[in-house]
Order: structure tokens, then C-alpha cells, then sequence
């Protein structure tokens, strides 16, 4: 098949694998960097039996260089014959009649009816992109074939696949979601002596239930408090970059991080916003709102009234908008009695990641990002407490439901567990006062979070360092 430069480019294992290794745009990238991270699904991805899978997660999170990697797995560990594999890139793709015929061609080439790997990136981009993959569905042509396909927005890519139930294939799993980079993968990938301590870390208080009866002398001993203090120090680290190879490359490189990085994440929330019909200065109106009001309880109503949107409804757009962009996620209170949100009550919104935090608060109050940075982030600040407690929101809820109690007064974080809930509190100090823990201290498995670097008991309950909290997510 005669490919467009657009798609050849993108497929030049065709030729030669070195080659590809060598000139393909996403993995040439990586021997330019200095820490190159390699997910688990590139080699674990359970993709043996035929079907439709998909691929979520925020951009500029590395989702093209995973299917990258997965491909050069493919061919190099599972021997998978190059012509029967494709790489097709939306970018440039506007409608689905495009759509149709590129895909024909492709599966002239691989064999209809034969085994063969179809990577859609990105497909989103295409309008109407589910009526395409219907009419092959509907055809027969992924009943040996498999085909992985990438959105960035969550809720469309899923909602599309709801139009064709049945004809997914039989695997247990289809879909997936990828996150930045985790703060146990990063500090596994910059300090890989400390993989060892950091995995055995949570080994002893996974699961989360366990970090009410943690052996404190056990866990002195085990861990002294120079490793405690190194792992502090990266998670100090990891609030600048967040989970995002770029910036942890730029500010290793460089000390800094450079505004055009920072620009890269902010114009594709700006992008993806206006995409939806949506304005950019309702953006920066909501944006700055929810600065003020981070880990604090809010409603639509209170964001509203700090912008110029006429209608909560509208406001809630937005917010569900950057929800589906893995921008951000709502926190709502645990309803103590059912286990489930009570949906009354205020909720919490957090960033998903604290570099898409710096990165959208310092645009939407018209800063430059790196010196907005060092004022709230390399140094204490308000802010900063309040995306220690995102973050590690954020990091748990990869693997658990996340929520906040709202009683008389509040703990931070609550997470649904065998025997209940697990009610943590979050204390960016290293003083803890009695009288800032008074909620917390209701429950008799409770755990507090703190900026110190130590395990202990507070009125008989848990202690443990904040950092070694955000390792939990693993």
C-alpha cells in the first residue's frame, strides 16, 4: 500500500526496524531524554484475544509512545510479522468518510479475515469516528484482528463504544486508562536505589487497611530516617513536575522548567475546550475560581458566582468538560451509613496532577508559569498545601473510589474498604495540633498524613510522612 508521508512516518517498521527505532517521531525523542519511563502496558497489555480496545487518558501524557513501544514489543518479543501491524495517527483526519477508505486499504494490505494489529491514534479528532468503526465491526473485521483505539476524551471515546454492543471480542478487559507518571514510578525511575525501600513500603501498609495498625517501632527500624527524608525530597520534586517526562526532564536538565513546556499542556486544555463550542475566557474565569477554593468544599453555585457565566448549568459543562480531559475530578462527600456520595452535600475539586495545576492557575491569572512556580510551589504556600492533598487524592483514586467527610468537621480523604472506610487527614506540617484534629480523631482507624519525615501515633492513631502516602497508588 502506497501510504501517505503523514502515516509512513508513523510506520516505518515496515522497512526496517532500526529504522524505526531510530527516526520514528515519538521514540527518537527518547534517546534525547534523560529519563525514559517504560509503562507496563507496553509489555503487559493482555492483548491476545481478538477485538476492540481502547485507550484513555489526558494528552501529552505519552499515549502515542506507549503504542510506539507496544509495537516494537510486538515485533521484536512476540514476533509479529511487521506488515501485519498499522500505525494510523487522527490528526489529520476530519470526517469519517476519510476515515473508511484509509481503513480499507489498511486491511487490503494485512489480509481480510487474517490476524493483524490496527493502532487508531487519537481518533477522537474524526467526526463521527464510531459510524467507521461500526461498518468494519458490522463487516466481520475484527473478529481475528485487533484493533487499539486512543481518545483523550474519556467520556466521547466511551460513549461511542456504546453504540456497537457485542462486537467488541471476547477479552475480560478492552478498556484502559493511562495516567502521568506515578510517584512511585518516579522515584523509581530517578532514584532507582530507593525502588527497593519504596516497593517494601508498601508492600507493609498495602492494602490501605493495614495503615491503621502499623508497627511503628517495626517501621523505624526498617526504614531509617535518611531514606525517609530522600523520599521527601523527591515528592517535594515530583509537586513541581507532576508525572509529566517533559518537565521532570527540562528541570533536571536545566534546574527550571521552561515556559514553551508549560505552554505545550496549556494549549491543549485551551484547545480541547474550544473544540466543544466552549470560550476560552470562561475557562480562565472558572480556572481562577477554583484556585481560590482548592481542597476546600464548593459548589457549582459559589463558582459561578465568582465569573461572569449567567448559569450554573453552564459552569458544570466546563467542569464535566475538564473531568473527561483528566484535568481535574470532583470529590464528593461520603454518605458514612450507604458507603456511596451523598450528593447534597459540597464537593471538592482537585487537578489531577499538580503540573497541569501550575500550569492552568499561572494562565489564567496571566503569570509567567516557572516563577509562579518557585513562589507557590518550591516555596510553602497555600496553594501548595492544597495540592499535597490533590495529589494524593488523586494518586489513590487510580486503584480506589475516592471521597471527603463532611460531619461537623472534616476529614480529607475517605476510601471504601472491607470493614468500612479508611478516613485520612492531610497536615502539610511537621507540628501536628490536637485542635486541627479533632474530626479525625473520631475514628478509631484513622490516619493522618503529615509533612514530616517519620512514623508515629497521635492519640492512637497513625502517622505516617505524606510522601510515603503518595507511594501507595503502586
Amino acid at each position: 500500500m502506497a501510504m501517505n508521508a503523514e502515516f509512513s512516518i508513523h510506520n516505518l517498521f515496515r522497512e526496517d526496524l532500526k529504522l524505526y527505532s531510530n527516526h520514528d517521531p515519538h521514540l527518537s525523542r527518547l534517546k534525547e531524554a534523560k529519563y525514559v519511563f517504560h509503562p507496563p502496558l507496553a509489555e503487559n497489555m493482555p492483548f491476545s484475544v481478538p477485538g476492540i480496545y481502547i485507550l484513555t487518558g489526558g494528552r501529552q501524557i505519552g499515549k502515542s509512545t506507549l503504542i510506539k513501544m507496544l509495537i516494537k514489543n510486538l515485533l521484536t518479543k512476540k514476533g509479529i510479522p511487521p506488515k501485519h501491524i498499522f500505525y494510523l495517527p487522527c490528526d489529520l483526519i476530519g470526517r469519517y468518510q476519510e476515515l473508511v477508505p484509509i481503513m480499507h486499504k489498511i486491511f487490503d494490505e494485512t489480509g481480510r479475515g487474517g490476524s493483524f494489529y490496527l493502532f487508531i491514534d487519537e481518533i477522537t479528532y474524526v467526526k463521527d469516528w464510531d459510524r467507521a468503526i461500526k461498518y468494519f465491526a458490522d463487516l466481520g473485521y475484527f473478529r481475528k484482528g485487533r484493533v487499539l483505539i486512543t481518545g483523550s476524551d474519556s467520556a466521547i471515546l466511551k460513549e461511542g463504544m456504546k453504540k456497537f454492543p457485542g462486537r467488541r471480542g471476547k477479552s475480560d478487559i478492552t478498556d484502559f486508562h493511562y495516567y502521568p507518571v506515578s510517584f512511585f514510578e518516579y522515584l523509581s525511575l530517578l532514584a532507582p536505589k530507593l525502588k527497593s525501600a519504596a516497593k517494601e513500603i508498601t508492600e507493609i501498609i498495602s492494602p490501605l487497611e493495614k495503615l491503621s495498625d502499623l508497627n511503628i517501632g517495626v517501621m523505624a527500624k526498617k526504614f531509617p530516617s535518611s531514606i525517609l527524608k530522600t523520599i521527601a525530597r523527591y515528592f517535594d520534586r515530583y509537586l513541581l513536575t507532576g508525572g509529566f517526562l517533559p518537565a521532570i526532564n527540562e528541570y533536571y536538565d536545566h534546574k527550571k522548567i521552561n515556559q514553551f513546556i508549560y505552554q505545550t499542556y496549556q494549549q491543549w486544555v485551551i484547545g480541547d475546550i474550544l473544540k466543544r463550542g466552549k470560550k476560552e475566557q470562561f475557562l480562565k474565569e472558572i480556572i481562577t475560581a477554583l484556585s481560590n477554593k482548592l481542597s476546600k468544599q464548593i459548589s457549582i453555585h459559589n463558582i459561578a458566582s465568582e465569573t461572569e457565566i449567567q448559569h450554573h448549568a453552564t459552569v458544570q459543562e466546563y467542569l464535566a468538560a475538564l473531568e473527561d480531559m483528566d484535568v481535574l475530578f470532583v470529590q464528593p462527600a461520603l454518605r458514612e451509613d450507604k458507603l456511596k456520595a451523598a450528593p447534597k452535600k459540597a464537593k471538592k475539586i482537585h487537578f489531577s496532577d499538580p503540573f497541569i495545576a501550575q500550569s492552568l492557575i499561572s494562565w489564567a491569572r496571566d503569570l509567567d508559569t516557572w516563577n509562579f512556580a518557585c513562589e507557590n510551589i518550591i516555596k510553602e504556600s497555600r496553594l501548595k498545601e492544597a495540592l499535597v492533598e490533590g495529589c494524593l487524592s488523586s494518586l489513590i483514586k487510580r486503584k480506589h473510589k475516592t471521597y471527603y467527610i463532611k460531619s461537623e468537621g472534616e476529614v480529607d480523604i475517605a476510601v471504601p474498604s472491607i470493614k468500612g472506610f479508611i478516613p485520612i487527614e492531610i497536615k502539610w506540617t511537621e507540628n501536628l495540633k490536637g485542635s486541627e484534629l479533632k474530626q479525625i480523631l473520631k475514628y478509631k482507624n484513622g490516619i493522618i498524613a503529615y509533612k514530616g519525615t517519620e512514623f508515629g501515633k497521635y492519640a492512637g492513631i497513625s502517622v505516617l510522612p505524606a510522601s510515603v502516602l503518595a507511594l501507595l497508588e503502586c
